[in-house]
């Protein structure tokens, strides 16, 4: 389904000394590097991508090992490495959560398939148009992704690195228009792939609650533009205003959104409440079982009792 060009298959590697010892690390690294790219072509164990791929695990397994040794429930742990919600970017100006939501992620399916496609598009984008390039689109468009979530949906709690790959998924379109004629009959059939994919996601983010559909739109978005910079095109080259365009439509987008997330409580009776305020009305409103103290926001006591509550009301029945 994804036929994909291979590039800078031969490496060398060397020996350093006669006891073998530099032979065999270096063995280790070449089958490694062999076997990812019988799954992944072009793959590169020392690469931004690789580098991500592997922190969004370490980072999850980092969150579960929290989750299980602490009190905090799943979203308290989550917001605590980094998710975002509105209130703390637009009233506490916690900027850094537009950034890493990118590399946590809710549960196994989320960050497989995430991660899925980082695997698939993301070393052959970093390699053809280089490190620093492939970097600023992934990180624009993770920007950009979870400001458009946030101005969308400023209550919510959102993560994932789904912001930046639906950024390379636009990219890859960027990619395949500039190779078009270089791919021949292989460019109808891998931007058939690709399009079915962003179809099958645009689908999702339509018809299920729990998709974050305006921070996939945002990062598509911002990634196409950020792409358009780079891409190399005879016309586009010719009219050097085009690029500058798309600078400052990437610049007032991304001060608009801003504004108007700072902005969202202004004037307002009942304004969103931070996460810390929400954590200190719920710990003066809600208690535990009988006999308990009182309990925050964040507390898996409070979560389990309110699940408990939250079931016992959908088993009932209307003459029940």
């Amino acid at each position: 389904m994804f036929d994909i060009e291979s590039a800078n298959r031969n490496r060398s590697y060397q020996t350093v000394d006669s006891n073998g010892i530099a032979q065999q690390g270096q063995g280790l690294q070449e089958k490694l590097t062999d076997l990812a790219q019988k799954f992944f072509p072009d793959s590169k164990l020392f690469s931004f991508n690789a580098i991500n791929v592997i922190s969004c695990y370490i980072m999850y397994i980092i969150c579960w090992l929290t989750y299980w040794f602490s009190d905090m429930s799943w979203r308290c742990t989550t917001h605590f490495y980094g998710s975002h919600y509105g209130p703390d970017v637009g009233q506490q100006y916690q900027f850094h959560r537009l950034l890493t939501p990118m590399i946590l992620h809710q549960n196994n399916m989320h960050i497989f398939f995430n991660t899925l496609g980082l695997l698939f598009f993301g070393f052959q984008l970093e390699n053809y148009y280089g490190f620093k390039r492939f970097l600023s689109v992934y990180l624009m468009a993770g920007i950009g992704g979870n400001l458009l979530s946030i101005y969308w949906h400023y209550e919510n709690f959102s993560l994932g690195a789904s912001t930046g790959v639906f950024g390379i998924l636009a990219f890859q379109c960027i990619y395949l228009y500039e190779r078009k004629e270089q791919l021949g009959p292989k460019f109808n059939r891998q931007i058939s792939s690709l399009a079915f994919i962003l179809i099958i996601n645009i689908v999702q983010s339509m018809t299920s609650p729990q998709i974050d559909g305006a921070s996939h739109f945002g990062g598509f978005a911002f990634g196409l533009l950020m792409g358009l910079l780079f891409i190399n095109n005879e016309w586009i080259n010719k009219r050097k205003w085009i690029r500058l365009l798309i600078i400052i439509i990437l610049i007032l987008s991304t001060f608009y959104l801003t504004a108007k997330i700072i902005s969202y409580n202004d004037g307002r009776e009942n304004p969103v409440p931070t996460f810390d305020q929400l954590e200190k009305m719920s710990f003066i409103m809600n208690r535990g079982e009988k006999n308990e103290e009182k309990v925050g926001y964040c507390s898996k006591q409070l979560e389990n009792y309110m699940q408990k509550k939250q079931q016992e009301q959908e088993n009932k029945t209307p003459f029940g």
